[in-house]
């Protein structure tokens, strides 16, 4: 049973508002919900649900800033299933393209629901 995803990604331009070089808080949070929603879409290999749906992020704090050319390292851990629901919760760790190591950057917690075809769906799966 796949239960974590991890990805990652450089901050690119496009990614910063109008406060260059700073990411726009937007598209950060994007990034992060594309990593839980793979996370879930792994694990519904092992259900008869084809696709889920992002149904609320629970909390989503952002720690510290990124900005244009820090590699982001996103890691999301399915934490919880309930029948039609699947709790999913990342971190995020930041390394800033002029030092080495990381920072601990982000923490979110997003609820999915299980779909098959049109309808919210029973998953099957238990942790």
């Amino acid at each position: 049973m796949n239960l974590v995803f991890e990805n990652s990604f450089v901050v690119m331009p496009t990614h910063c508002n109008y406060m260059f070089p700073m990411i726009f808080g937007g598209a950060f949070f994007s990034e992060v919900d594309l990593c839980a929603a793979c996370c879930v879409n792994r694990l519904l290999h092992d259900s008869d649900c084809d696709s889920a749906v992002t149904y609320k992020v629970l909390d989503l704090t952002f720690h510290c800033p990124a900005y244009a050319g820090d590699i982001i390292f996103l890691k999301a851990e399915i934490v919880a299933l309930r029948n039609k629901s699947i709790t999913v919760r990342v971190t995020g760790e930041r390394e800033k393209r002029s030092t080495a190591g990381q920072d601990h950057i982000l923490d979110a917690t997003f609820v999915f629901v299980s779909k098959k075809g049109d309808n919210y769906a029973y998953h099957g799966l238990t942790l």
